[in-house]
């Protein structure tokens, strides 16, 4: 277990962007609405006039889109409360199931789950995947002449975003299809975001990544002391592209390659000068498996020395957690979970079919039951969490 300096050392963005963020929202508290201690809203008129000016110019197409964003609704919350079951059969009858459901943090790696978001990437992508989820609903909400009354960004403990106001009594005047439409707005941009960057990155950064900064070999952060790469002269930086005769493109080449070893065979290991004879040993976890001692392998670029490299890599990444936290954010709140997008519309059906006061009272029960479901799907990391501080169970 990391000591507390060097876990400061690790987490040092993360504690001075909240430090940062504690002290803008201390030092206005009275421009935020503070709500329970610990949500914090910023009302403003950010983008509203945006909001005005395409709902108002074209809002045939704007009131077309968010009617299909209504199938997209339903399907998508049919799609995450599928899901959500499955997962509650992986939890009871699949062993060592990870956990279904992490909290999105950057830069912080969540005990139980492999998924991580560096920090940086992930403060940007986040702002943006929240502004266009929020703007969707503000754009089909003016393209229908219902009035938006504030946005601005929120903070919820370490968890942040943005909102839409609506005129919640020009709102219920509204068809219920016209509600349908604008709840489902946030989850329906979301996609669009999604498809937006998946499209950048299959057309344009992937031809200049293939053309530029090809995969060359593989180098090690580390070499372990006392082990048989070290033994056999492998250096942590050098780029190897050859193992047994094989080139070697990237990481998965050369786990790939390894895996198909033993303990006891050699391997030859290639840089660009140079070939090194490495005697595999028994790993340490797995007696039966091989161990070289290469430690932070990572895949090395032609022309990843070039000023271009570090830019291009962070704008690929960026792009790419927009898009992974475009779907997972969109699909989330479709879950028929309380005030939530899934939430609102789930409750507007339930009200037209059994009428608002019985269906008030099953719309509750409802979202206590999902969000019972929820907290019990992360039910592994809170083990992993437990275990990570204090060891593992007898």
């Amino acid at each position: 277990m990391p000591s507390i300096p060097d876990a400061l050392l690790d987490y040092k963005w993360i504690i001075l962007f909240y430090l940062a963020v504690f002290l803008i929202i201390y030092f206005n508290r009275k421009k935020f609405e503070i709500h329970f201690k610990v949500f914090a809203l910023y009302k403003s008129r950010w983008g509203i006039r945006l909001m005005d000016q395409l709902g108002s110019r074209f809002s045939s197409p704007i009131k077309i889109l968010g009617y299909a964003g209504i199938v997209l609704g339903f399907a998508g919350m049919a799609f995450v409360v599928g899901s959500v079951f499955y997962a509650l059969y992986a939890l009871f009858f699949i062993p060592n199931a990870p956990a279904s459901v992490a909290p999105v943090l950057p830069g912080v790696k969540i005990p139980g789950t492999t998924f991580f978001i560096p920090f940086w990437e992930g403060i940007i992508a986040i702002f943006i995947v929240a502004v266009v989820h929020e703007f969707g609903h503000g754009v089909i909400a003016r393209a229908h002449k219902v009035e938006i009354k504030s946005t601005g960004p929120f903070v919820m403990g370490p968890f942040f975003g943005a909102f839409v106001e609506p005129d919640e009594n020009s709102l219920k005047k509204k068809k219920s299809l016209v509600q349908l439409s604008i709840f489902s707005a946030g989850p329906c941009f979301n996609l669009l975001l999604a498809l937006a960057c998946l499209g950048l990155i299959n057309l344009a950064f992937a031809p200049i990544a293939n053309s530029y900064f090809q995969p060359s070999g593989v180098s090690a952060l580390k070499i372990a002391p006392g082990s048989p790469a070290e033994a056999s002269g492998l250096q942590s930086g050098v780029v190897y592209s050859e193992l047994n005769g094989r080139q070697i493109a990237d990481v998965d080449d050369f786990v790939d390659a390894v895996s198909r070893t033993k303990p006891g065979d050699k391997l030859s290991i290639s840089s660009r000068d140079k070939s090194y004879d490495v005697v595999a040993a028994p790993n340490p976890n797995n007696a039966s498996s091989p161990y070289i001692g290469v430690v932070g392998l990572e895949t090395r670029h032609r022309n990843d020395k070039s000023l271009l490299f570090a830019p291009f890599v962070f704008i690929v990444k960026l792009f790419w957690f927009i898009f992974v936290l475009s779907i997972a954010i969109g699909t989330a709140n479709l879950l028929p979970l309380g005030p939530i997008d899934g939430g609102r519309m789930i409750l507007l059906v339930i009200n037209r079919v059994f009428g608002e006061e019985r269906g008030k009272a099953i719309w509750a029960r409802m979202s206590i039951v999902f969000l019972f479901f929820i907290i019990l799907l992360m039910t592994p990391i809170f083990k992993a969490v437990f275990e990570s501080i204090f060891g593992k169970f007898a």
